[in-house]
């Protein structure tokens, strides 16, 4: 069983799908919203569209900015839970330090929503 959490504020629309439930009261949820406006906050044309599926053993990651640049990974799991799992990145779109480090933490969160909450899927948009 899976189960779907949503959330909509002014800026944001999240879906988060997982194999446990999570209330919007969940603190992983909120510091979600936390690094994903610092994100947004940090990329000078702001940030469009953030997605990750789980597959196969892969969490596949991708951010798109409002000026088209794209950043890609995927994070492979060898087992669940798995703290030190692999990284591959397809980034083609160049990203200003500045603008790299607030995702990490959020790459990071992805990580322990899955193994924490077995992340299936996480789709947010942000309202113009």
């Amino acid at each position: 069983m899976v189960f779907a959490t949503k959330l909509n504020d002014d800026h944001h629309e999240i879906e988060i799908v997982s194999d446990k439930e999570l209330l919007l009261s969940d603190n992983i949820i909120r510091r979600m919203i936390l690094l994903l406006n610092d994100l947004s906050d940090k990329i000078d044309s702001g940030l469009k569209e953030l997605q990750c599926t789980r597959e196969n053993g892969f969490i596949n990651y991708t951010f798109e900015t409002n000026d088209g640049r794209i950043w890609n990974q995927s994070i492979e799991f060898a087992q669940y839970p798995d703290t030190d799992p692999k990284l591959t990145f397809n980034v083609t779109s160049g990203f200003k330090l500045s603008e790299f480090a607030p995702h990490r933490d959020i790459r990071y969160l992805i990580i322990q929503m899955t193994n924490e909450i077995g992340l299936v899927s996480m789709v947010l948009e942000v309202i113009p």
